[in-house]
């Protein structure tokens, strides 16, 4: 009977000991996680960009990256990325990385130029993805494409997709070979506008290969028409083989 509260006190001994490691390991690993959010030894001392790029864009990304802590464990990249991507149009990407124990490379890339995107006598630079970012004067070496849509946009908006995009440039290349293009216009997804310096337009569907509708017109002009000066207004390719003018 004597011997039960030896039993006790070893069972709460041991009971005590995992109690006691794990109350260890919290305490010294709050020091550590301490001592790494406020040792001078992780605080970031240089950002390097890869590649030139514009003051305002470099003071924007070191000051987010001051709001962040200015520690290498505490700063986040990928945050980072994402709000200079929102704030900056100009930019197609932003990669961020750490190098410890104390630098951040950053590397930019800018969206260029392919051709100009205008709403009435507004006009916007876009690139391949079909992303407008900047704000152009209409000039008439760019390739130009009217959008009939009264919709508000913003810069950073995708107003075209790229596919759709990439049969304006088609279109533009094999007709550049026998015609004088003047501007392209966009009325819907599904059709294209073409409009020529000779005045007339040349209507395409963008739910048909560009090649066969470009046969079908080699052989309107070749074969029925014959004088180009017959046209007044349009040739409608966007019914198979059936094919208006006027």
């Amino acid at each position: 009977m004597k011997r039960r509260p030896k039993n006790r006190k070893k069972k709460l001994l041991l009971l005590r000991k995992p109690i006691l490691i794990a109350l260890s390991i919290f305490i010294f690993s709050s020091y550590l996680l301490l001592t790494l959010l406020i040792d001078p030894f992780f605080k970031i001392e240089e950002v390097t960009f890869l590649e030139n790029s514009k003051e305002e864009v470099e003071i924007f990304l070191k000051d987010k990256i001051e709001e962040n802590g200015n520690n290498i464990f505490t700063f986040g990249p990928k945050r980072v990325e994402k709000e200079a991507l929102f704030h900056f149009p100009l930019l197609s990407e932003v990669k961020m990385k750490r190098i410890f124990p104390s630098k951040v490379k950053i590397d930019l890339k800018e969206r260029e130029k392919e051709a100009l995107w205008c709403l009435e006598e507004r006009c916007f630079a876009i690139d391949k993805e079909g992303v407008i970012f900047r704000k152009e004067e209409l000039k008439a070496k760019d390739t130009i494409i009217f959008s009939k849509t009264k919709e508000d946009i913003d810069l950073g908006d995708q107003v075209i997709f790229k596919e759709e995009l990439s049969k304006i440039f088609q279109i533009e290349e094999l007709l550049l070979k026998e015609l004088k293009i003047e501007s392209f216009s966009f009325p819907s997804s599904k059709r294209i506008d073409v409009l020529l310096e000779e005045g007339w337009e040349i209507y395409f569907s963008t739910e048909e290969k560009i090649e066969k509708q470009m046969e079908m017109l080699e052989i309107v002009l070749e074969e029925e028409i014959g004088d180009r000066g017959e046209i007044e207004e349009y040739i409608d390719l966007r019914f198979g083989n059936v094919i208006y003018y006027k």
